[in-house]
Formats: C-alpha cells, structure tokens, sequence
C-alpha cells in the first residue's frame, strides 16, 4: 500500500540529481499512471551570508523526499549547502508531510569520524544537526566509514553501494584479460575484494605513508602484490584532489603495469585534480576513470566516464513509498 503521493524537492545544489531521479522515477511509474514532478521551492542567499529557503507547494500529507549534494558548488560552499539542506528538511517538516526522507548521494565530513587530540567528532555533529531538523531517514550512497550509520541513533539510513554498477559497467566496457584490481590503501581492501570476487581477478594493495600534518597530503606509496604486465583497476569511494590517485597510478607503472583504469563513486575532483589527471592521461598512464553521478561534473574531460546511479535512488523511493524492502537494492 502506498504512502501517499511522492513529493521531491531540492535545493539548489541537489537540483541537477534530483532531476534525473525524477526522470527514473516516472519511468518506474509509468504503468501506476502517476507522475512526480519537481516541487517548488526558492533558496535565497542574502548580502550577509544568511540563506533563506521558502516551500511554494503543499505537502500536507505528502510522502517527501528532499534531494541536496553536499559539495562546493561555483557559488555555494560544502558549508552552504549543507546549511541549505538543513532550513529546507526544517521547513518541510513545519509544513505537515506524512514522511520526509532525504537523499544526500553524497554524505560530506564521512572522513572526520576518529578524533585526534582536541579535534571534533564532526560526522557525529553533522548527524545530531540533521536529526534535530525533522528529516525521518537519509538515503545516501558509498559513505566513507561503516561507523557513520551508527551516528544516526533516531532515524534510519540506508547506505547504498555503487559496487555492482560499475563492476557491471567494466565488464560491458572492458577486456578483463590479466586484471589486477588495486585497494589504494588497507582500508579499501574490502572494496577490492569483493570487485576481484565479482569479477573474478586477483587484486593488490598500495600501503600509504600518510603525512598527517598536512591535509591530503601522502609522502610516500608502497605496494602489495603483482601487477606486471596486468590491466590495473583502481577502485575507491572518492577521488578528491587527486594526490593520492596519482601516486598510486606512478606507483603501479613502476612495478610495470601495462594499463590502469579506475573506479570510484564520488569524483569530487577538487582543487587542481583534473590537471593532474590530464596530465596523466596525455602521457597515456590513465585509461579513464569511471565515476557515479552522485558528482555531477560540468565539461566532462574525456577521461571521466559518468556512470548513472540516479535510477537507483528512484527504485529506493519506489520501494519506500510502496512499504518494500529496500535492503535488497543495496547491491545493485
């Protein structure tokens, strides 16, 4: 039995996911004769920094979903539009929906969950914010830590992989003769093994020397097993500035690689990441790296190949409007 007519709204950041969500999500309707469209609403940011959101459609009653990416956009920060995402769930709560879910594909400050010295536990911050803004549940997809679920003691939250669908994109766009998936560091093996399971290769590990006094910074990269002469695959959760990316793929040509492609789920791409990948590509050391589209990138180089996960959300959405099951799409 349905949970109501299904309402999706998005802040400004969220819009462009939010409509391919949409897009997916008719399609699964179809045959229901029901039809999702955009709801209206309006982001303000205003001379002094302060951002003010306004609902323009009724949700009394409403199954709602509100779609925000926590990224830097070209005029909003991370901070931003998390701020954004937080006065929208707050005003659609005032508003008297049935449920109110959101979907943040991608789940920012996932990587500042294990405080040193006098530092702040900042996912678990972030998670106690979005719980007292009203939200039910956050949809989210490949979060850097298994211990942020646990942050979220009063609502639920599913956790989405985009494992099989890019294992399934490699395996309609590529030879899988001689290849070697590669873990870029120990607590990506988990990763790659179940990429080498599914696919049925042998896999490595690149060991990471970090440098932790200073922000995304590795001095020095080793590695675990054999790769000569193999196609390596890389295959990680996020690509941010590219640094550790880099090293590992000059790492790898080193132990003579024969080719290297990679996988992850969030291009964030910050910083001068798309020089540096260029430049690697150009001296013919990049294949391509294969992304989701939980990043929506502008002026795609031709080395970034957008693998869609939009239809994924959709089904989730189906299923929650629907009271099904959603733990068994959580593989897909």
């Amino acid at each position: 039995m349905s949970r109501g007519d299904i309402k999706i709204f998005a802040c400004r950041a969220g819009k462009p996911f939010a409509k391919r969500i949409i897009s997916e999500l008719n399609k699964i309707l179809e045959s229901t004769g029901r039809i999702v469209n955009l709801g209206k609403s309006k982001s303000v940011s205003f001379a002094d920094g302060e951002i003010k959101t306004v609902i323009k459609d009724s949700v009394r009653g409403k199954d709602v979903y509100l779609v925000q990416s926590f990224i830097n956009t070209n005029d909003l920060s991370v901070n931003d539009n998390i701020m954004e995402f937080l006065l929208a769930a707050n005003a659609l709560k005032r508003s008297g929906p049935s449920h109110i879910n959101s979907i943040i594909p991608y789940l920012a400050y996932s990587r500042q969950d294990k405080p040193k010295d006098r530092e702040p536990v900042s996912a678990s911050l972030l998670a106690e914010t979005i719980e007292r803004a009203g939200i039910e549940g956050i949809i989210t997809m490949d979060v850097h830590s298994d211990q942020i679920a646990g942050f979220y003691k009063n609502i639920g939250f599913d956790n989405l992989r985009a494992s099989m669908t890019l294992i399934n994109y490699f395996k309609k766009h590529k030879s899988l003769d001689d290849v070697v998936v590669i873990s870029p560091d120990a607590g990506g093996a988990k990763r790659a093994k179940f990429y080498a399971k599914k696919l049925k290769t042998d896999m490595a590990i690149m060991h990471k020397n970090r440098n932790y006094e200073k922000e995304n910074v590795v001095e020095k990269t080793s590695l675990l097993g054999d790769v000569k002469e193999k196609q390596a695959l890389i295959v990680d959760d996020i690509v941010d500035t590219g640094g550790s990316l880099v090293n590992t793929i000059e790492e790898l040509y080193k132990n003579n690689v024969k080719t290297v492609s990679v996988a992850c789920t969030h291009a964030l791409l910050n910083n001068h990441a798309k020089e540096k990948l260029d430049r690697l590509y150009q001296e013919g050391k990049l294949e391509y790296l294969a992304a989701t589209d939980t990043i929506i990138q502008k002026n795609n180089p031709k080395w970034l190949k957008e693998v869609p996960v939009s239809g994924l959300f959709a089904q989730v959405i189906n299923n929650m409007n629907m009271d099904l099951s959603v733990s068994e799409l959580y593989e897909q």
